[in-house]
């Protein structure tokens, strides 16, 4: 006596999926390969998503830990960093040698939120929101907050990506900025 429990209905239709599947294995086979390529393409892309968002993140530990070097390998030479409405710094050199010998601030601190990638073959736009906070050497009760959206160009060099551009647009500020934006 065997007692055989009625299916569920899922409106899952197996026939139908094999159908697809073995569809799809011939397509494979026949040499088209638009399907194979554009899958590839597709964790390409994922990868490189990715790579943007984590060199971001890179950039914004580079500058917190004033580490130069680091911050030096993620730029182009002929990088450029504009802090709107009228700042502009020009060159890897002259980027990461204003981070090596910052002593206006006794420490900073950048968090990163919301990085969105925008890749246009090997070049990408990498929007961001970015909230830092400058301390100055007069101790961590006295510091100046800035609320900004970034947006970097990164340009793909061999198997990585650098920076190009850093736009810095500020949307929100307090505290004293110690000058920051004095002629």
């Amino acid at each position: 006596m065997s007692s055989s429990l009625p299916r569920p209905n899922t409106g899952f239709n197996t026939g139908k999926f094999r159908s697809c599947q073995r569809f799809v294995r011939r397509f494979q086979e026949s040499g088209a390969g638009a399907f194979r390529v554009r899958r590839i393409t597709a964790m390409t892309d994922i990868e490189d998503f990715f790579r943007l968002q984590a060199l971001v993140a890179r950039f914004a530990r580079a500058v917190d830990l004033r580490d130069h070097e680091a911050l030096s390998a993620l730029l182009v030479p002929d990088v450029a960093m504009e802090l709107l409405p009228d700042i502009r710094i020009e060159g890897r050199a002259a980027l990461a040698g204003m981070l090596r010998d910052d002593r206006v601030w006794a420490t900073t601190m950048h968090t990163v939120a919301n990085v969105l990638p925008e890749l246009h073959g090997d070049r990408a736009t990498v929007h961001a929101n970015i909230t830092a906070v400058h301390v100055s050497p007069g101790g961590p009760g006295k510091h100046f907050d800035l609320g900004a959206r970034y947006t970097f160009t990164a340009v793909r060099e061999e198997e990585s990506w650098l920076l190009s551009r850093i736009g810095i647009e500020p949307v929100w500020t307090t505290g004293d900025d110690h000058g920051m934006h004095d002629h």
